[in-house]
Parts: C-alpha cells; structure tokens; sequence
C-alpha cells in the first residue's frame, strides 16, 4: 500500500513522504506468493514473474496482485501446468472478464491467450472466495513467453527479487523479474502482435492500463490537474522523467508507442500503429 506521511514521522527529504512510495509485502509473504514459482525452478522450468506481481514487486506500480501470471517456455507451459496439478491446484477455464465482449462480433468470447493454462489452488471454493488462500494466489496463468518476446536465457534484461526474499531460500534468488524497460518492451510486443491473431479489445484494454499505471507512477505525476497544476494537459515537451524512459528503453517499435503516449496524452489508435508499421 502507498505510505500515509501524515501518519509516520519521516525527515522531510525522505521519500516515504512521497505519495508515490510504496513498499512490497514483507519478505515472508512474499515467499509464501511465490511457492509455484519455486516448485516450477526446482523442476528445471525457467519462469518469469509477470503481470500485476511483477508490477507489485519490482515497485513500478502498488498493484493489488489477484491471480498470479507466470511466462514459461513454450514448450514447457503443458509440462508446467502439469507439475502444479500434482501439487496444490487443478486446471481451470480461463476468466470470464478475460475473454473477448460479446461486442467483438468477429470473435465473442475469444481468450486472450490461446495456449496459456490456467489453474485454480485446490482449497479455493465458494465458500472461501478466489482469495480465500491469501498470499497464495487465487489462480496461477502459465503464458508462452514468446507471447511477450521474452526469453529467460537473456539474463540482461531481468532482475531479481529482494536480497530479503532471497535469503529465505535461494530458490526465490532465482525468480526473474524484469526490468521496467523490458516490461515496456513486452507489453507494447504483445500489442503489436495479438497471439490471437487479431487485436484483442480487452487484452489490449488491459495492457494499455499497465503502461499508464506504470508510467504515472514513474514520474510521479498526479491524474488530476487541481493537485497538481504541473501535470502536462497539453502537448508540449516532455518532462525530463519521461525523457529518461524514453532513453531506456532499447526497442524501436516500443519507443515510438510510449514517445506517442507520453507527447499525445493518449494511446495511439490502431490506424496510428498501422500507418507507423507500413513507414518501416
């Protein structure tokens, strides 16, 4: 959760003031969240931590982390999704708020994902709720990594959990995490390129929301105009933290959509990206 200064007494240069600080979960919770992510390491299944827990733990965003997402090779997802059923969970459908509105007349109720699995922790039922289990996740979605253009094996663009988590057990030191660059690259990878073959309107809504949040929270920049009378409500030139993304980011197709997003004050519309594309 975000730090409440009022209530802390904190030097005034401390960043905890800040509305924008945040720690994690304590170390031990974080270790009990991540007991499927070990399960699959110790079996010799590279794994990414991925979606709002990779937002949460890598502090670009205080996401609430419900189900939790995990990029494995492609050709591992059947065998990962396998040991975690001689564990504690069981294959599940894929959510009903993931799936394509009934809107998509071309595709209605279309998964995001066609060949990620997802599974349910076998004590969750009606009576306890999809997070009765808490801070074991509800529900674990194994996706393709190359779903997001990812590979394990590029170690330069990932990171590692918290020194704390990791003494714990080592285990955890070998989670990957990555990099806010590369969590940029990913997701603008996978909006660019629908698994589905075509633009996924609620997986597209969804990945968009990411990038916003993630993006906000870097540079500190407060939504609403009446709190903070700095915040850019019209093109002009970029704030200097925006620059710095811009500067990290090492994809070209990523660094055009996020330039766009930040200059515009709005996602580019799906003829930008195709009149984009077609200049290349």
């Amino acid at each position: 959760m975000l730090a409440n200064s009022d209530t802390l007494e904190l030097h005034p240069n401390d960043p905890r003031r800040s509305d924008f600080y945040f720690d994690p979960a304590p170390a031990r919770l974080q270790h009990k969240r991540f007991v499927a992510l070990r399960q699959l390491i110790s079996s010799d299944i590279p794994c990414i931590l991925w979606g709002e827990d990779a937002m949460y733990y890598s502090r670009f965003f205080p996401a609430i982390p419900c189900d939790q997402q995990i990029l494995v090779p492609d050709d591992l997802v059947e065998s990962a999704a396998t040991l975690l059923e001689q564990k504690e969970f069981k294959r599940v459908p894929m959510s009903c708020f993931s799936l394509e509105s009934p809107f998509n007349k071309a595709n209605p109720g279309a998964a995001p994902f066609p060949d990620a699995i997802r599974l349910q922790h076998a004590d969750i039922s009606d009576s306890t709720g999809p997070y009765g289990r808490d801070p074991l996740p509800g529900c674990i979605l194994l996706i393709p990594q190359s779903y997001y253009n990812l590979d394990f094996r590029s170690t330069s663009r990932f990171q590692s959990l918290d020194e704390e988590v990791s003494l714990i057990d080592a285990l955890n030191g070998e989670i990957l995490v990555p990099k806010f660059h590369t969590f940029l690259e990913a997701v603008v990878y996978i909006i660019f390129n629908p698994p589905t073959g075509f633009q996924h309107r609620r997986s597209l809504g969804e990945h968009q929301i990411w990038l916003e949040r993630i993006l906000r929270h870097r540079v500190k920049e407060d939504p609403d105009p009446e709190t903070n009378p700095n915040r850019r409500t019209r093109k002009s030139d970029l704030l200097p933290a925006q620059c710095e993304i811009i500067a990290e980011i090492q994809n070209e197709d990523c660094a055009w959509y996020i330039h766009k997003y930040l200059w515009e004050i709005a996602f580019p519309a799906d003829e930008d990206v195709d009149e984009y594309r077609q200049k290349k």
